[in-house]
């Protein structure tokens, strides 16, 4: 009897065990894709923090920056780094690398008249070199092409847009003279680059 019992055990065991292999067997392929989704997401992201521009280094001049994400202002104008040492990527543009016009934006100046990340900007000549690093150890190198002078409600369509198929970096600052009463420069200074082979 007890021996009756115990096989008995042991086949309704076996039983529970097969339905839960043949359940798990069937609901499978959904778990693993959802985990399949999950994981590619989380691993896309971590790529796109990694390959964001994270350093911005200009020997000529002495830049050696950290680089934040910034986006619009309300008023459609670029934001620009909550830092004055620190450099601003605009995030809804292409990366450094790659095809298309990316733009970095800097303070020219700080309180108290205290010089900024992008006080010397001014100073680039064509050919000079600026190296972007990523959070991953990759590192690109643009080679400064021009410079020209906007005004502050110029058309700005160049300095973020291009359709040559080539991966461009475009600085900004602030140039001219203080206007008290509008709070801003008279003046944007922008450094057109072009990236090395």
């Amino acid at each position: 009897m007890r021996n009756r019992l115990l096989q008995t055990r042991l086949i309704v065991f076996g039983f529970l065990v097969a339905a839960i292999a043949v359940t798990g067997w069937l609901f499978l392929p959904n778990i693993k894709i959802k985990f399949t989704t999950n994981y590619s997401w989380s691993d896309a992201a971590a790529k796109e923090k990694f390959l964001a521009p994270a350093r911005i280094v200009i020997p000529s001049i002495g830049v050696d920056a950290a680089v934040e994400r910034v986006g619009i202002l309300p008023n459609g104008s670029m934001d620009v780094p909550a830092d004055q040492d620190d450099t601003a990527w605009y995030s809804l543009g292409p990366r450094p690398g790659e095809i298309g016009s990316a733009v970095i934006d800097g303070h020219v100046d700080g309180e108290n008249n205290t010089t900024a990340v992008f006080a010397n900007l001014h100073n680039l000549k064509p050919g000079d070199q600026i190296r972007v690093h990523d959070g991953q150890g990759g590192v690109v190198t643009f080679a400064v092409r021009e410079s020209r002078i906007y005004a502050p409600d110029a058309d700005a369509t160049e300095i973020f847009t291009s359709a040559d198929g080539i991966a461009h970096l475009n600085l900004i600052t602030c140039q001219g003279i203080w206007d008290k009463s509008a709070q801003s420069y008279t003046q944007r200074l922008v450094v057109f680059a072009d990236k090395l082979d």
